[in-house]
């Protein structure tokens, strides 16, 4: 192959095999420079495309002239991939890159779609992935963002990108979601958006495959700019939803869950009433995505006299889910449903008690964390609502590593109770006993429970420091340093004899 000679096959393994925080990819900067500068339009285009996939913070500074200038190329392919380039230098440092984004403004205009495809990608990582942009600083730009779309749903690009029937389907896509983003910003701009994205969705209902795509695109951007806008105009979202909730399709109906729930959350109009009985119908699809987006619909507009079947319908869910993935969701939607309704704390721990015997092992870190913020509000009932629930668990649930640790971790900061202490110290004993519990973080947890609590109610049970003494031998430090900090609790009790505390070199 004669085209290729050293610098191309250079460049490619460097592509390939250096990533952008390589320590070697320093040693390219001077290749780069040399290239970038070239009147070889190879050259230029090898090393742009390098560039994107090795570019870091450090070449940033003593590549961004040569890169601008590539921007003003006559090759269209080297004029794409300088702005290729401008896309990856803003994802890794967006507020630097302020100035070098102001030169994409005439590439947005430019002669060939793909160069100013890739502009608009850039836009589109700015405004809609970086959180250190001031958005509203590019509203002047929006009248060009709607041009160029209106180019695109009106046919006036070349047919080389259409897809499946759809002109540009990628572009619109983009525009969709910097218009929606710029529409949010003031009431004026959601304005001027708002026409533009009904008649995307007008557009789109007559497409092919790849509509369905715009179709949920324009229903995002709308559910964005509708509120902001102060109007309850739909346009023909509406009969769209009515036509994919009615699909035969599973994938279509999917689609019509996942559009009508984006305008719901938005509270634009009262969409929902028109489509209730499809939402609750999906909730006996006997289809796992189907159930779980009805009932993110139904947990959006939940009331305190109507959420607790929302709830049982949830956790019946969550019990049939064998996906962690699909759990750790409609657990935190069933959070943010208990926080909207402020719903009390010894409720809300009865819950999440019930979703965290319901869910995989992967997902139950989640609920225990929301748990553990609920009990540091130290509500009385949702205290011994946990430690009667943690309580089973030390007998019915031992060999689940996650809930046993949390358990133990309830039991020893939450009772405080002498009698109840001594019972959950004749527990904490028997656990270090049995053969199930093998974990060391187990054992340290328990140790660290037991600790607690004998420091607390100055008392201990003789089973228990029997126990602790046959653990001063573990292999495990921390194990050690528990075992330590015990007998240092027993030797500044007054109520614990001599002969029980152990012997003397333990403490």
């Amino acid at each position: 192959m004669p085209f290729f000679c050293g610098g191309d096959e250079g460049y490619l393994c460097v592509s390939m095999f250096l990533h952008e925080r390589h320590e070697l990819s320093l040693l390219m900067v001077n290749t780069l420079q040399r290239d970038l500068n070239s009147d070889n339009i190879n050259e230029q285009a090898l090393a742009l495309a390098a560039l994107c996939g090795i570019a870091n913070a450090d070449m940033i500074s003593p590549l961004l002239s040569p890169v601008l200038r590539c921007l003003r190329h006559e090759n269209a392919l080297v004029r794409k991939r300088a702005a290729a380039v401008i896309r990856k230098f803003s994802t890794i440092n967006p507020t630097a890159m302020a100035v070098a984004v102001s030169k994409l403004k005439r590439v947005l205009a430019d002669q060939d779609p793909g160069v100013m495809s890739v502009a608009l990608t850039t836009y589109r990582t700015l405004l809609c992935q970086s959180r250190n942009t001031d958005t509203k600083a590019y509203l002047p730009l929006l009248s060009a963002f709607i041009h160029i779309h209106r180019q695109a749903i009106n046919g006036r690009l070349a047919t080389q990108y259409d897809f499946h029937g759809v002109t540009a389907p990628w572009i619109q896509l983009d525009c969709l979601e910097i218009i929606g983003t710029l529409g949010a910003c003031d009431m004026k701009a959601a304005q001027t958006a708002h026409p533009v994205i009904l008649d995307t969705l007008e557009n789109a209902q007559d497409g092919g495959d790849a509509s369905y795509a715009i179709i949920y695109g324009g229903i995002k951007a709308l559910s964005i700019v509708a509120p902001v806008a102060s109007t309850d105009h739909l346009g023909c979202a509406p009969e769209i939803l009515s036509r994919l909730l009615q699909s035969a399709n599973s994938n279509l109906r999917y689609l019509g869950l996942a559009g009508l729930y984006l305008l719901v959350g938005a509270n634009v109009g009262d969409i929902l009433s028109r489509f209730r009985a499809e939402v609750e119908e999906s909730l006996r699809s006997g289809d796992d995505s189907l159930e779980q987006m009805g009932l993110k619909i139904l947990c959006l507009v939940a009331t305190k006299e109507d959420y607790h079947s929302i709830v049982d319908h949830v956790l019946d869910h969550l019990r049939k889910s064998g996906d962690a993935c699909t759990q750790l969701r409609m657990c935190e939607t069933l959070v943010n449903l208990l926080n909207r309704l402020s719903v009390t704390s010894e409720e809300t721990c009865r819950i999440l008690f019930q979703a965290l015997h319901s869910v995989h092992q992967d997902a139950r870190p989640s609920v225990i964390s929301r748990l553990n913020a609920v009990l540091l509000q130290e509500d009385a009932g949702a205290v011994q609502l946990s430690v009667k629930e943690c309580l089973e668990i030390l007998v019915k649930d031992a060999m689940d590593v996650t809930l046993l640790q949390f358990a133990v971790w309830v039991l020893s900061e939450f009772i405080t109770v002498p009698s109840e202490a001594h019972d959950v110290l004749d527990r904490m004993g028997r656990l270090l006993n049995a053969p199930k519990v093998e974990d060391l973080s187990t054992t340290s947890y328990v140790l660290q429970c037991i600790n607690k609590l004998v420091q607390r109610v100055g008392t201990c049970p003789p089973v228990v420091i029997s126990t602790v003494e046959a653990l001063k031998e573990s292999p495990s430090l921390e194990i050690q340093q528990r075992c330590h900090e015990f007998f240092r609790i027993l030797a500044s009790l007054p109520n614990i004899s001599k002969s029980e505390q152990g012997r003397e070199d333990c403490i």
